[in-house]
């Protein structure tokens, strides 16, 4: 193992350690190298925003600093990410034109690369940043989604149930990047192993489960992962009788979000599903782009 593996393992074992980050980037800028030195200041700059309070001194600068590192050189400190993953290496960013933001939110930056964006959401007090595939119908042939930069690495991962990927790409994304949190959107049932050896080896901190269909939702719950699922999405005309009878077989103690889309259910029909007794109290729908807050639907008989 190299000292940078090494390094990288230790930090992935105590994710809360803010010395063992700190001690890479001083390993990082022991290379002389200047793109390490990059790498090292970003780290430093990013526990630091972590450590500091919004109305410090120091707070904005670091804010710019922040973003003008990442900006750079996030498709570079991508590349391990997405050889461990099989993935295409990024190529360098360029900056969306204004007419390109006109069309979308006009307060965000994006730093697009090939396949991937960098996107900064206006948020308060620290604007947020995510790394994802570009939209369309390409994007879902992938197994990368999204990934977040977090306390100087990325900690944040989204991925495409792929049966061209497995175990042993898991294996080493988690060996290169400290990996605490993971989604997972459909199922893949040797990765869903791997990832629950990995929760129980302490190496992932969170894992969500996102199921696209009674299929999907079928294999989880055969699987013994219905508990993990934090996401269900529907996409079609699925008579409400079958839906019912799927959701009686599952424990989704974690469910978060149901999503219907391109469907004819009306709301008392996902009132019906949302009323079980297997479901957890607090759900949000989505039915065909309109929101609707668990508040609204009635409260369970005790």
């Amino acid at each position: 193992m190299t000292y940078e593996l090494a390094f990288l393992e230790q930090i992935a074992l105590h994710p809360d350690d803010l010395g063992a980050r700190l001690r890479y980037a001083d390993y990082l800028e022991q290379s002389l190298d200047p793109a390490l030195a990059l790498r090292a200041e970003f780290i430093r700059v990013q526990n630091a925003l972590d450590a500091l309070h919004e109305h410090h001194p120091s707070y904005r600068s670091l804010l710019a600093r922040e973003r003008q590192l990442l900006d750079e050189n996030w498709h570079i400190w991508f590349r391990p990410i997405c050889e461990a993953l099989a993935e295409p290496l990024p190529l360098p960013a360029f900056r969306r034109s204004w007419t390109d933001r006109l069309r979308g939110r006009y307060r965000n930056t994006t730093m697009r690369s090939q396949f991937l964006e960098l996107t900064w959401e206006s948020t308060i007090p620290r604007d947020h940043q995510i790394a994802w595939r570009r939209p369309g119908e390409a994007a879902r042939t992938r197994f990368l989604r999204s990934a977040q930069f977090e306390h100087g690495f990325v900690q944040t991962i989204e991925l495409y149930a792929r049966t061209s990927r497995g175990p042993s790409h898991l294996d080493r994304l988690l060996e290169r990047a400290p990996i605490t949190s993971l989604k997972l959107i459909d199922f893949h049932e040797l990765l869903f192993r791997r990832i629950v050896k990995a929760i129980e080896q302490k190496r992932l901190q969170q894992f969500e489960a996102h199921a696209t269909g009674l299929d999907s939702l079928a294999q989880y719950q055969r699987a013994g992962g219905s508990q993990h699922l934090t996401t269900i999405e529907i996409d079609g005309n699925e008579p409400i009788e079958r839906l019912l009878a799927a959701f009686r077989a599952i424990r989704p103690n974690r469910l978060q979000k149901l999503i219907f889309q391109n469907t004819t259910l009306t709301f008392a029909d996902v009132s019906r599903l949302v009323d079980l007794p297997t479901m957890p109290p607090s759900i949000h729908a989505l039915i065909n782009g309109m929101a609707v807050s668990s508040s609204n639907f009635a409260r369970r008989s005790p």
